[in-house]
């Protein structure tokens, strides 16, 4: 497509115009996180300006972590980033979270009894092959896949987690009021990794691209493990904060 006159005159003029256009509805909630924009032949005729313009305006845009690009399916918007703070519920219960709460909703990916391997038998405290409760579940900010969280727990720790622990239930709300369980202790460790082909699928990532796994065990007063749970979070849509003291203390 020629360049129009305008645009040759103009050209900053005119990349700006689409670049802020789009940020507009992003802002605005009209082009919301995860959704995926016009492509360029239709922001050319849109605007009624030249690919080159196009391509300036929206690489400008990713260049500011506002949109990305999925080779072959398209540019899409991204995800706020969670922030996820020591010592706050961020890491370990978004929905309760006022900073995130109204943005954040899970979805059930699957159910069903495994028996623990040796990873998930030693956070648990269990012998290898005993068989516990799993809960898989998909993690969106502003309906944007971002995040999958899979719980483990024995039957006689949390009894019935399989029915109870579902859709945007949260998992540290059945704690407290279901099994009426003080918690204490908390153990995290958080690893980088690459996104496998499932993973890819279920986030709408690239295979290879690194992510962020964050294992977490809850503890009872007692110190016996109440679940032990692995979040793989989309690199790009997450963050970890601390604050470290003077002698080396996470506070």
């Amino acid at each position: 497509m020629p360049a129009a006159k305008d645009e040759l005159t103009q050209p900053e003029l005119l990349y700006q115009t689409v670049e802020n256009d789009i940020l507009k509805k992003i802002v605005s909630g009209e082009l919301p996180g995860g959704s995926q924009i016009p492509t360029e032949t239709e922001l050319c005729k849109q605007y009624k300006v030249s690919r080159i313009t196009v391509r300036r305006a929206v690489q400008n845009l990713i260049d500011q972590n506002l949109l990305y690009r999925l080779r072959g399916k398209g540019t899409f918007v991204n995800p706020s980033k969670l922030t996820l703070k020591r010592g706050t519920s961020t890491i370990f219960n978004l929905s309760s979270d006022p900073q995130y709460g109204d943005k954040t909703t899970k979805s059930i990916l699957e159910t069903g009894l495994i028996k623990a391997d040796a990873h998930i038998a030693r956070e648990l405290k269990i012998d290898n092959g005993t068989v516990v409760q799993r809960v898989a579940r998909l993690v969106y900010i502003e309906n944007a896949p971002c995040a999958i969280d899979t719980v483990y727990a024995t039957q006689g720790t949390l009894p019935g987690l399989l029915e109870l622990l579902t859709d945007n239930v949260s998992l540290f709300d059945l704690i407290a009021n279901h099994y009426s369980i003080a918690t204490g202790i908390e153990k995290l460790k958080i690893t980088a990794g690459i996104a496998g082909l499932q993973e890819a699928n279920l986030l709408g990532y690239i295979v290879g691209a690194p992510v962020s796994v964050v294992e977490h065990v809850t503890y009872a007063c007692d110190e016996m493990p109440l679940h032990y749970s692995k979040t793989v979070w989309r690199a790009d849509a997450s963050s970890f904060e601390f604050s470290i003291s003077k002698d080396g203390r996470l506070l």
